[in-house]
Formats: C-alpha cells, structure tokens, sequence
C-alpha cells in the first residue's frame, strides 16, 4: 500500500506526468470546442448572456418603480427595459467576443457557442454592435437621452475597459462593479428624466454588493480563470484572504447603504429593517469565509449574495414613497424627499391650490345704507325760505 502511495506521488511530481496531464486537459478543452451542433435559440441566449441580463432588467424595474411611487408610466417603463435590455445583451456579446480564445482555455466557458464554433465571430460582433446601437437608439427617443448616455457609458465600460483588464489587473472587479451598478440608475432616471440621490444609492448599493459576491464566484472558479489568464483577485495566490476581508467589508457596508435609503425618503421602515437583518447576514457568511477561506464557504456566501439583492430590492419596491424617519413616527408619508418631477409638482398643486376649508363667508354684507333722505321739513310761515302767498 505504501508503495502504490509512493508511486502515485512520484506520479503526480513527475514533470513528464505534468505536462501529460496540461496536454489532456487541452485536449478535453479542444473536444469541448468541437461539441454537436446546439440549438439556436440555446446558442444565442448564452451570447447575450440572457439570465444576466433578466438580472440588469430587474435592477432596473426597481430603480423605476422606486423613483415613481405614486403612479408608473407603464408604456416608458417597458420602453426602458427594452433599450437597456438591448444594451446589456450587445455587452455580453462583444465581450465573449473579444474573450474568445481565453474561454476556449476554461473549462466553464469552452462549451460557449463562439469557442465551440457553433456561431461565427463575426456573427457576434455584428450583432454585438447592432443591439448596442439599438438599444441606446431606444433609450433616446423613446425615454430621455440621460438614460441612454448611461447605457452607452455601460457598454463601453464593459466591453472596452473591463474586459481588458480582466487579464491586466485585478483592479478589473471594480470596474466591474460600477458596471453594474449603472442600471437601476437607469431605472431611475427614465423615470425622473434626472440623476438624484434616489439613483446613486441605489447604485452604490449595486456597487458593493457585487464584490462579495464576484469573489465568491471567482473563488469556486479559480483554478479555471488562472487557466484562462484571468487576473481575479480570488484566484490570485497569497491574494485569498484580501478578497475575503474586502467580501467582509463591503457586506458590512451594505447596512448603512440600506438604512440611507430610508434616511433620504426613497422606502420606508420595514424596507430599513428588513436591508439591515439582510446585510447583517451577508455578513455573517462572508465572515465564515473570512475564517475558512475554502470553496464551501464560498459557496454559501455566494448564494447569499444571491438571496440578498432580491430580498433588499423587493422590499424597497413594496415600501416605497417619499417618507423620512420623523414621518414615519408620526404615522404618515407627508415628508417629500427628492420626489420625481411628475410626484413633485401634484404635491405643490395640492399643497398651493385653493384651500377647500373656505372662510365662513363674511357677513359684513354691505347693508344698504338706508339713510333715507327724509322729507323736507316742513318750513315754518316765518322762515325766511317759506314761499310767500300770493
């Protein structure tokens, strides 16, 4: 026995095994990319990346429908999730695109439709760039042209920085993230036709939730994305417990971030409660990778990310209004905080229009001075004015 263990070890030392066992696992990459024809709509869905885009159009029906508490514009509301739709489906495009030849390398993303050769390279680029160009041509004319800069801004950070830098820097998660953060802001400002403080808490709350929960991803992927060439900070050596602090951290973050969403009036006390309990949890399980670093902990504060952004967004979506703390207490939604446009202006009518509590109509009625002129007095014989008898 202990030589059978012995010889395995030599085995796995032995650089002639080494280099056996890389040309294999090139060789399972290369049969990978020769897979069988895929469906078509199968193909293309994994392109565009379709269940992360149904996570952007999310995010922003939030950013939406938390900007517009009194009453949605429902025909802009799905004229904004169309365009930005379009929008993040042409960045998954162009960046397998560009990605290429390194997801021909990885194991989890050898099999994708452009490395497995199932739809040409320039196939994609050409759609990549017809479906940006759509959707920001959407944005524009059917919503306001803020959103559509944000959209444009998205995929070229996307596409033309963060891509790049995914095998330069492993600052690339934190573009990443800004990415990220963009849409519901989109959201927001097709709803409000302006960037408030509404939209960028709701960005930063985008923002830092994505570190953690890219780390963690990242982490059970490692090996794949070293074999890739990918600089993730996770995946870096000596690198592993930087990335659980900086998970710690930013968990811990998101609590402030979700009571300053009620602080500024954009939900109310349960949404306060319920982003606080939330964050505080996330937190728990990144620090159990903190302390453990290992893929199970990852594991558990992956799907924790993965529980935590729809909790926290579904419940400021149910909450909303213009409500502070000091309204709350008092029982009412009567403080108006950064209000759309639209919400603002029948608040000021309500509050400027005439009063319906009317003045008791004052009874000072002119009362018709009757001083009736009386009769000429009758004038004595002996006055002086007295007509004289003829």
């Amino acid at each position: 026995m202990k030589v059978s263990i012995v010889d395995a070890l030599a085995k796995l030392v032995d650089p002639h095994t080494m280099n056996s066992s890389i040309e294999n696992s090139e060789l399972d990459n290369a049969r990978a990319a020769i897979a069988p024809p895929g469906n078509f709509a199968a193909d293309w869905s994994t392109l565009i990346k379709a269940r992360l885009s149904l996570l952007v159009l999310a995010t922003t029906a939030a950013g939406f429908v938390i900007a517009e508490p009194n009453s949605i514009n429902w025909l802009r509301f799905n004229w904004t999730l169309l365009g930005t739709f379009l929008a993040a489906a042409s960045a998954a495009a162009l960046n397998q695109s560009i990605e290429v030849r390194r997801d021909a390398l990885m194991h989890r993303t050898s099999r994708r439709p452009i490395p497995a050769g199932r739809v040409p390279l320039v196939a994609a680029v050409i759609v990549g760039v017809g479906l940006g160009y759509l959707g920001c041509f959407v944005l524009a004319t059917q919503v306001n042209l803020i959103s559509s800069a944000l959209a444009g801004l998205t995929i070229f950070l996307y596409v033309a920085v963060y891509t790049p830098m995914k095998w330069m820097s492993s600052l690339n998660t934190l573009v990443g993230a800004v990415v990220g953060g963009i849409p519901p802001m989109i959201g927001w400002v097709a709803a409000t036709g302006d960037i408030q403080r509404g939209a960028w808490i709701l960005g930063a709350i985008l923002f830092v939730w994505q570190l953690p929960h890219f780390f963690a991803l990242a982490w059970m992927h490692r090996v794949d994305y070293q074999r890739g060439g990918f600089l993730m900070l996770s995946a870096m050596p000596g690198s592993e417990h930087l990335a659980a602090q900086t998970s710690l951290l930013s968990a811990l973050i998101l609590v402030p971030l979700g009571l300053m969403a009620t602080l500024l009036g954009l939900a109310g006390i349960t949404s306060a409660i319920v982003s606080g309990l939330a964050g505080l949890g996330f937190s728990y399980f990144a620090l159990v990778f903190l302390r453990r670093v290992d893929n199970a902990s990852a594991r558990k504060m992956f799907f924790a990310s993965l529980m935590y952004l729809p909790v926290v967004f579904g419940t400021m979506v149910a909450d909303r209004g213009s409500i502070a703390v000091d309204a709350a207490v008092r029982g009412g939604r009567d403080v108006i905080i950064d209000l759309p446009a639209t919400a603002a202006q029948e608040i000021q009518n309500r509050n400027f229009a005439p009063r319906t509590t009317q003045l008791a109509p004052t009874t000072t009625q002119v009362i018709p001075q009757t001083k009736t002129l009386a009769p000429p007095a009758a004038t004595s014989p002996t006055s002086p004015t007295s007509p004289t008898k003829p």
